[in-house]
This record gives structure tokens, C-alpha cells and sequence, in this order.
């Protein structure tokens, strides 16, 4: 045997020595791996079936949150919106406000001024109050004098009277004598006696008391209670003049005063209401001068 053969053979027993084991190793560690593939390979299922079933899950939960976030943020637009109808609530009832105050502040004024016109009407109303008072005694006063005039009226028709009755027995009582007389001549054969004198003689010095002055009486023809004012037809061709106070009468009873205007005609004029009784003055009453009817 050749010595490259002798080393051929050791070395072959050497390898052998050396792979045998290796390859027992080898073996053996292949079947381990196979087990664990396998192993391996049923938890790779196992977990691809966990996987998809939390796969699915987890799709099923993202669903859910979308569909909740989708509906979150329905609602967050929906409270945006809230909120900004609240905003613009706001704004108009603070613009209300501002309206309300300020027409506050006008009644407030309106009161202040209603207050102060109220005042003023009450001042006016006590005036009032006092110049009726002022009227009604004046009134009571003009009522007297009506009743005092009624009187002096009464007084001087019965006086009037009473010289009518006088003054027709003086011409009786004349007539009687001039007959008289008459027969008396006609007995004597004197003639007829001169005709009876009319008038008085006239003295040869005046008297120291001034004549009576004419009575200016005429009637009312027009009233115009809202001027005040009446018309008489007197005027100036009777004596009538501006600032002159006539009195107006009906049926002998005082009716009111009445004061010359500076409208003055001929034949009418005009005079202003001044004091009136408590009947009304109205066409057709009488009116005459109230100097002529002081002098009765």
C-alpha cells in the first residue's frame, strides 16, 4: 500500500469521524426544524385567524368611531350653529336693551314734561278756581243790583202810574175849570176866553242843576257769542260814542252790560259783552243808556 493511499485512508477516516457526527446533527437538528415549522406554521394560522378576526374588529370599531365622529361632528355643527343663533340672540337683545333704554329715557322725559304741564294745568286750574270764585261774587253782586234795578223799575211803573192817574185828573180838573170860566164870560158877555197855554213859561235865569239829558234806548239786532260782541241799532245820530255803556234789559230785568267798540255808525254800532248776568243776551232786547237808566 502506497503511502498517498495510507493518507487517502486516514484522511477518509478522519472525515468520517469528523461528517459522521455532523451529519447525525444534521439530521436530527431537520427534524427538530420540521416540528417547529410546523408549529410554527399552526400559530401563523392561529395568529392570521386572530389577526383577521381583530382585523375585522378593528374595521367594526373604525366604523363606529367614524360613524360617531361623523355624528360628533354633525352635532358640533349643530351646537356651532346654536351658538351662533345664541350670538346673534344676544346682539338683539342687547340692541333691545339699547332700544329700551333709550325710550325709557324718553318717557322719562315725556314724564318730567307731563309732570311740569301738570303743574302749569294745576296753577291754571287754581287761577281758574279763584277767578270763579272772583265771578260768582261778582255775579252775586250783579244779582243784588238786578234785584235793586227790578225794584227801582217796579218803583218807578207804580210812579208812573200814579202820574198818569195825576196828570189825567189835572185835565179833568182843567177841562171843569175852563168850562167854567167859559160859562162865566158867556154870563158876563166877556167874549170868549184866550186859548189855555201849552207850555210852561220859561224862566229868565237857568237853573243851577244841569236839564236831563235824552234817553238813548234802541233793541238788539245781531249776537256773536264767540267774539263777544252785539249789535244795537243806535248809533251815533242818537248820542251813541266809543267807550259808552249801554245796559241791556228784558222784560224790566238786567241782563248784562254792554261797551261801545269804536264800530259806530249813524244809525247802528257794535259793543262788546263786558258783565253778563244769569240769563243770555239775544236779539230782540231791549238796551238804553246806563246813565239814563241810574237816573230813573
Amino acid at each position: 500500500m502506497t503511502p498517498v493511499t495510507k493518507i487517502f485512508v486516514v484522511l477518509v477516516c478522519l472525515f468520517a469521524f469528523i461528517f459522521t457526527p455532523l451529519t447525525i446533527g444534521f439530521v436530527a437538528q431537520s427534524y427538530h426544524w420540521k416540528t417547529l415549522a410546523t408549529q410554527y406554521q399552526e400559530t401563523i394560522t392561529t395568529m392570521v385567524a386572530t389577526e383577521r378576526a381583530a382585523l375585522g374588529s378593528a374595521a367594526s370599531a373604525v366604523s363606529h368611531y367614524q360613524a360617531q365622529r361623523e355624528n360628533d361632528r354633525l352635532q358640533m355643527e349643530a351646537l356651532k350653529n346654536d351658538i351662533s343663533k345664541l350670538e346673534q340672540r344676544i346682539d338683539q337683545l342687547i340692541n333691545e336693551k339699547e332700544a329700551c333704554d333709550a325710550s325709557r329715557a324718553s318717557w322719562e322725559s315725556s314724564a318730567q314734561t307731563l309732570s311740569a304741564q301738570l303743574k302749569v294745568i294745576n296753577n291754571h286750574n287754581q287761577a281758574l278756581i279763584e277767578e270763579n270764585g272772583r265771578l260768582s261774587n261778582s255775579e252775586q253782586e250783579l244779582r243784588a243790583r238786578n234785584l235793586s234795578l227790578q225794584d227801582r223799575v217796579e218803583e218807578l211803573s207804580a210812579n208812573s202810574v200814579t202820574l198818569a192817574q195825576q196828570l189825567r185828573q189835572k185835565i179833568e180838573e182843567m177841562t171843569a175849570v175852563r168850562q167854567e170860566n167859559d160859562q162865566l164870560r158867556q154870563s158876563l158877555q166877556l167874549g170868549k176866553a184866550s186859548e189855555a197855554l201849552t207850555s210852561a213859561a220859561q224862566p229868565s235865569a237857568k237853573a243851577g242843576t244841569p236839564s236831563k239829558i235824552s234817553e238813548i234806548r234802541g233793541s238788539v239786532t245781531e249776537v256773536r257769542s264767540t267774539e263777544g260782541l252785539a249789535s244795537i241799532d243806535v248809533g251815533s245820530a242818537a248820542g251813541v260814542s266809543e267807550g259808552m255803556v249801554m245796559a241791556v234789559i228784558r222784560n224790566n230785568e238786567y241782563i248784562c252790560d254792554l261797551i261801545i267798540t269804536d264800530k259806530v255808525d249813524p244809525t247802528q254800532s257794535v259793543g262788546k259783552i263786558a258783565v253778563q248776568g244769569s240769563k243770555e243776551i239775544r236779539p230782540g232786547d231791549t238796551v238804553i243808556d246806563e246813565r239814563s237808566l241810574m237816573a230813573r
